[in-house]
């Protein structure tokens, strides 16, 4: 199926706020705040990741309300137009960090709120993925626990319920929440820490962070 789905989509009324100004942390505050990340990953007995379509628009697909996302182009009459196809798309250095991570022991769930099916072909163990939106291929989507006392918030404008939902519930229930987008999201202002830039590039920081914190973690490529 080709990634130019935008007419493939429902009708979906409620598309919150689209093509908002993209924010980039200076390099020195980025180096900072992935070190911190890093620890806090480390020490953290109970992590959940959150994930959003943000994370695969490096594998050539399109995100929903970035510049050239697919609603903000719909909201000015244009279309989104990429010649690959999800067959063709394949794990970004974010799944196969997210994936690395897992085992390491360092990931206790992952909800995804994206359909792309990146995550499974990472090798992400599906018994501890929640794809709330379904799958492109498998179209399942699993119950999941918010026992964690870590959730990081990879890629999404968290504007999209349920799951913009959850890293609140968790924040209530004593977890550190870290925002990791380009853009402004509702809960910057209740998140721990919060980052400014590329998901691949603060995510091949904190994966070299624990190579240099560990040195049996192999490097994810």
């Amino acid at each position: 199926m080709s990634v130019n789905y935008s007419q493939q989509l429902s009708p979906y009324p409620n598309k919150g706020k689209c093509g908002a100004r993209e924010l980039f942390d200076k390099q020195n505050d980025l180096l900072t705040k992935s070190n911190l990340l890093s620890e806090m990953l480390k020490n953290s007995p109970y992590t959940v990741f959150l994930t959003g379509a943000g994370i695969s628009t490096s594998c050539g697909i399109p995100d929903f309300r970035g510049p050239k996302g697919i609603w903000t182009l719909e909201n000015k009459g244009e279309s989104c137009k990429t010649d690959i196809t999800f067959d063709q798309a394949e794990p970004s250095l974010t799944h196969k960090a997210i994936t690395k991570l897992d085992k390491l022991g360092m990931i206790e769930y992952l909800i995804s709120q994206n359909v792309d099916g990146l995550h499974v072909k990472s090798g992400f163990p599906s018994h501890k993925l929640a794809e709330i939106h379904g799958n492109m291929f498998a179209r399942q989507c699993h119950i999941c626990s918010r026992k964690s006392k870590l959730f990081v918030c990879l890629g999404t404008s968290l504007q999209i319920f349920p799951c913009a939902n959850f890293p609140r519930m968790a924040k209530k229930n004593g977890a550190k929440l870290v925002i990791i987008n380009l853009q402004k999201t509702r809960l910057d202002k209740i998140s721990d820490l919060t980052i400014h830039s590329y998901v691949d590039d603060v995510m091949g920081m904190v994966m070299k962070n624990l190579e240099d914190l560990d040195h049996n973690t192999d490097a994810i490529y």
